[in-house]
């Protein structure tokens, strides 16, 4: 009897552990954009992840402010939904962006009010070139991308 039960156990085990692999996590964006409502600094680029062209966030010292970000094609840049500076209603929507680029044009509302799929809005962007990000609702917020 011990020995059934110990092959059942083994076997739930098993399934539990191959289930929860096909759980993984998808990966955090490169970079994120947060949102804020202090003048100046309305997107403020954040390194979430790590960037294959070594840059990701412009420092500032390199005449980057807090907006502008370096990243490869193909890599995630992410808008989270609820960040610790905003606490008004703002959006995402791409203003520029290369020719030809997927899943563009893109817009998401990015507040607490109404949160994007697991809290950031997402977007991959495979064509090399210059991507511009605004608040439609406060259209002096900018993101960039290169």
């Amino acid at each position: 009897m011990k020995t059934g039960y110990r092959r059942i156990l083994a076997l739930i085990t098993m399934l539990i552990g191959v289930g929860m692999a096909g759980m993984a996590q998808a990966a955090p964006p490169t970079v994120s954009f947060e949102a804020g409502d202090d003048p100046g600094n309305f997107f403020t680029c954040v390194n979430t992840g790590n960037s294959k062209s070594g840059i990701g966030c412009v420092p500032a010292a390199l005449g980057g402010g807090k907006s502008i970000a370096v990243i490869r094609p193909g890599e995630t840049v992410g808008f989270p939904s609820v960040s610790g500076e905003a606490s008004t209603i703002h959006t995402v929507l791409s203003l520029l962006w290369p020719d030809g680029a997927p899943k563009m044009p893109f817009k998401k509302a990015i507040d607490r009010h109404h949160p994007a799929p697991g809290g950031v809005a997402k977007v991959r962007l495979t064509k090399p070139g210059l991507y511009v990000f605004i608040c439609d609702i406060n259209v002096y917020m900018m993101a960039a991308v290169i």
